[in-house]
């Protein structure tokens, strides 16, 4: 995300060398195609908001669903529609003489 935020802010080819910091900062650098440095960007790991080499904010977007909730969700739902539809069948049923 961070090669793409700087190619739509100034039109550069550039590629992306991710070092991890700390627990929850990543630095990376943003090289063109003969390797030299451009710019800097040091972000949070988690709200990918941070800053460049001159200071102002940067602000990436997240991608993916970092959140277990829905998958929680979906488990108990499916679990629960399984119970019901073996409970209408009779499987719990105490078989008769």
């Amino acid at each position: 995300m961070a090669v793409i935020d700087f190619e739509k802010k100034t039109g550069t080819a550039v590629t992306a060398e991710i070092t991890e910091t700390t627990d929850t900062a990543v630095t990376i650098q943003l090289k063109d195609a003969e390797n030299n440095i451009l710019d800097v960007y040091t972000l949070d790991k988690k709200t990918g908001i941070g800053t460049n080499q001159n200071n102002e904010e940067v602000s990436l977007p997240q991608t993916g669903n970092n959140s277990v909730n829905p998958f929680a969700v979906g488990a108990v739902a499916l679990v629960t529609t399984g119970f019901v539809l073996m409970y209408q069948a009779g499987a719990f049923r105490r078989k008769e003489n």
